[in-house]
């Protein structure tokens, strides 16, 4: 896991972020020549912004949610309601 501390805040560089507008940014995998990260909104401009200048101008960044797996999604809609349950079905 790679991550990044900005004010005592540990981001995490593997993951989606989504700022307070609900732009969403990554990780380039490259680093400026101090080092910083390089984060590119995933719509729109593709040009790399250092991370502080992200958190600063853009933030507060939130983890973006990962999707669940098909499997789960098709278990819950197949799965058995309470009127279900009610009516004998297991």
């Amino acid at each position: 896991m790679s991550t990044y501390t900005i004010d005592g805040s540990r981001i995490d560089l593997d993951r989606v972020h989504c700022d307070a507008i609900g732009v969403e940014w990554e990780w380039t995998g490259t680093r400026n020549a101090e080092d910083v990260p390089l984060m590119q909104a995933l719509y729109g401009p593709q040009t790399p912004v250092p991370l502080p200048d992200v958190h600063r101008d853009h933030g507060p960044l939130i983890p973006v949610a990962h999707c669940r797996p098909d499997t789960l999604w098709m278990r819950g809609i197949t799965a058995p309601t309470p009127a279900d349950l009610l009516r004998g079905a297991a």
